[in-house]
């Protein structure tokens, strides 16, 4: 009905019932009755959504995924990976910036522009508002020792990057979620065990130094180990979310998201998240011929999360090999 065949149905219907969480466990609202609960973005292109599609097809990059977006007036800075050169072996990312009220229009391939300064590969661009400016985080990717994470200002200047350190990181690390709040930068740093940092020091020296923050040592049971998919964007001083659950099947994994909201109290934190399954469409479940990641069975995984009105639009990559957009009231998530 919507792109997929009765055969390519016929196999997601096989395959969903056999599917289990990275841990091991069938997880909730796993077998058939999963399927009552999965939203499919690719019903909900509204026309902001293909408006802001269309701004990045413009661009004619090869092989573009995973793109961001912020907005501010009628500014707006988009992010996303795509391949520099044709047959290029690595990804670069753009950064790319629309104005159509001042008839503006530039594309940025931060990869090369960051290249002099030495700081490794260039991967994963997301944008969050803070205040009036907009940031990015990035990080350097897969490497032999630990990667390393940084921060951004890209608008309404551009700043240097900053790196982003915490001495009890994991060797990779990749989706910290930043926020300012009272003049101090703090970054959700896990859902589960929730932990919450906060930087040391000003941000202008180049290098923040991160804490814990209203720690929770021990994972909360009902709350599965679900990661950091986009950066927050906070509405009515909750910070927004979608998170990613990943699903196992034959030792290869299925990325799907969930709606999660943060609330933050003086001395406390909390997350929710919603019991229904996003993904891009039924088609989409079974993956891509072309596979840059051979761990992957499928991916719909969300990089960008930004206000839409009443709404929020959603950017997300699908199987490394495409993007969708979808808008959506944000309660119809849950």
């Amino acid at each position: 009905k919507h792109g997929a065949t009765a055969a390519d149905r016929s196999q997601v219907l096989i395959l969903i019932p056999a599917l289990k969480d990275a841990d091991g466990a069938i997880p909730p609202f796993c077998g058939f009755p999963c399927v009552h609960r999965m939203l499919f973005l690719n019903r909900h292109h509204t026309e902001n959504a293909v408006r802001v599609s269309n701004l990045l097809l413009a661009w004619r990059l090869e092989n573009p995924f995973n793109p961001s977006h912020c907005r501010i007036g009628d500014d707006e800075i988009l992010t996303i990976r795509a391949r520099g050169a044709k047959h290029a072996t690595r990804f670069s990312s753009f950064l790319i910036h629309q104005n159509p009220a001042k008839n503006q229009s530039s594309i940025l391939n931060l990869t090369d522009e960051l290249a002099p300064l030495a700081l490794g590969y260039i991967a994963d661009p997301k944008l969050f508002a803070v205040g009036r400016e907009i940031w990015t985080t990035f990080n350097t990717g897969h490497t032999a020792g630990p990667n390393r994470l940084f921060v951004m200002r890209v608008f309404p200047s551009r700043g240097s990057p900053v790196e982003c350190r915490y001495p009890r990181r994991q060797p990779i690390e990749k989706n910290w979620a930043f926020f300012r709040r009272d003049d101090s930068w703090f970054s959700l740093y896990s859902c589960n065990p929730l932990r919450i940092l906060k930087a040391r020091g000003a941000i202008d020296s180049g290098v923040m130094e991160f804490e814990d923050c209203f720690p929770r040592e021990a994972p909360a049971p009902s709350v599965p180990r679900w990661s950091i998919g986009t950066p927050l964007c906070f509405v009515e001083g909750k910070g927004r979310f979608i998170v990613h659950e990943k699903l196992r099947f034959l030792r290869r994994k299925i990325y799907l998201g969930r709606a999660a909201e943060l609330a933050i109290g003086r001395d406390h934190a909390d997350i929710r998240v919603s019991s229904r399954r996003l993904a891009h469409s039924w088609l989409s479940l079974l993956g891509s011929r072309i596979k840059h990641n051979p761990s992957l069975i499928s991916c719909t995984y969300f990089s960008g999360l930004s206000r839409d009105g009443d709404e929020m639009l959603m950017l997300y990559g699908i199987n490394d090999v495409g993007f969708g957009a979808a808008t959506m009231p944000w309660d119809a998530l849950w």
